[in-house]
């Protein structure tokens, strides 16, 4: 069973989330609204799904992001944020359970690993427009 927020989350999980959080420039965001996108498996308390809102984090998605730690992430989707301009990470291939994936409207640049789109399920049109 998943809840939203961070019921069911694993402290550990929480520990992460506050860290990616705080890799970026989030005052826009309220911790209320960040934190709504978030759904947590109740058995393991691992994060599943991270819908972190428009506008909430702005800088560089890093290759060594505590994102990339989520071992267990099957949804994902940062679109519409203020990431600086750089290459998409290959550290997203590390997602290996990522089913589904939207960066739209964030100015990432170069091609998509194809190691990162190779398990999808679903990718948005504007995946890095």
């Amino acid at each position: 069973m998943i809840n939203g927020g961070l019921a069911g989350c694993h402290h550990h999980q929480i520990q992460s989330l506050l860290l990616f959080k705080n890799e970026f420039d989030s005052r826009s965001c309220n911790r209320r609204d960040y934190f709504n996108g978030v759904q947590c498996d109740n058995t393991t308390g691992a994060v599943t799904k991270l819908h972190i809102p428009s506008g909430c984090l702005t800088g560089i998605l890093k290759p060594n992001s505590s994102l990339f730690g989520f071992n267990h992430l099957r949804y994902l989707n940062l679109s519409h944020n203020n990431f600086t301009s750089s290459s998409l990470p290959s550290e997203f291939s590390n997602l290996n359970r990522l089913e589904v994936l939207s960066l739209s409207s964030n100015g990432f640049t170069g091609k998509v690993p194809s190691s990162i789109i190779f398990h999808l399920y679903i990718i948005s049109p504007s995946f890095l427009f």
